[in-house]
């Protein structure tokens, strides 16, 4: 799953000829968290452009009318599911970001790490939105983990090659190609180990993303 990521918009992301992004909103945070608002990238007008979002798809279940947030949604088996089919089919975004957290367990403790790409470069992250009352929530999308990364957590965000950027926005697009292309894993991270102190969403700071090694509480 993915559960806390970071951009700081200090790497850009890559230039794609074919998809022209208006300047960023100057959205700054190493330790976005469920719950909060953050930039997300969706198709307006055949164009994509930048709006806000709140993390955790807003949805309610008709036969017990009964709300729930989902902030991640598994790719693999998204057509399975009502709750998600939807949005998937109609609403899909693109989730800036320059790394996520992830959490190992590890002797009955929680140690989290860092993954980032190799070039510290930002990427953009698939999810799926929904509109209501004039509001916009999203889920990231997930799969199953790349080799080097799952002894850490068998899950990971999905994360779009620049050249489908567009592809991933627009609501015409083959679902079949995308499913079949973004099943698995695509691409590999780098990752370390970071402090305790990410699990309260109250610390951010760019110190979260820094390298410790040391065995540690963690802060639950």
């Amino acid at each position: 799953m993915c559960g806390r990521y970071t951009w700081s918009y200090k790497h850009k992301l890559p230039r794609v000829e074919d998809f022209q992004l208006p300047t960023p909103p100057s959205s700054v945070s190493f330790n976005r968290a469920p719950g909060q608002s953050h930039p997300i990238i969706t198709e307006k007008k055949g164009k994509p452009a930048w709006s806000y979002a709140d993390w955790g798809l807003n949805l309610v279940i008709k036969q017990s009318r009964v709300k729930i947030k989902p902030i991640n949604a598994r790719i693999e088996s998204i057509l399975e599911k009502n709750i998600f089919k939807k949005p998937f089919e109609n609403s899909r975004c693109l989730i800036p970001a320059d790394g996520y957290y992830e959490w190992q367990n590890l002797e009955y403790e929680k140690y989290p790490y860092y993954h980032f790409k190799s070039d510290k470069s930002s990427f953009l992250m698939a999810g799926i939105y929904t509109v209501t009352e004039n509001s916009k929530s999203f889920a990231i999308m997930t799969h199953s983990a790349a080799k080097n990364l799952s002894h850490i957590h068998n899950r990971m965000p999905v994360i779009i090659k620049p050249q489908d950027w567009n592809t991933w926005i627009n609501p015409n697009s083959n679902l079949n190609h995308i499913l079949k292309d973004y099943s698995d894993s695509q691409i590999e991270l780098k990752y370390h180990q970071v402090h305790a102190r990410v699990n309260r969403t109250s610390e951010n700071d760019e110190g979260l993303i820094f390298p410790f090694k040391e065995k540690q509480s963690t802060l639950w």
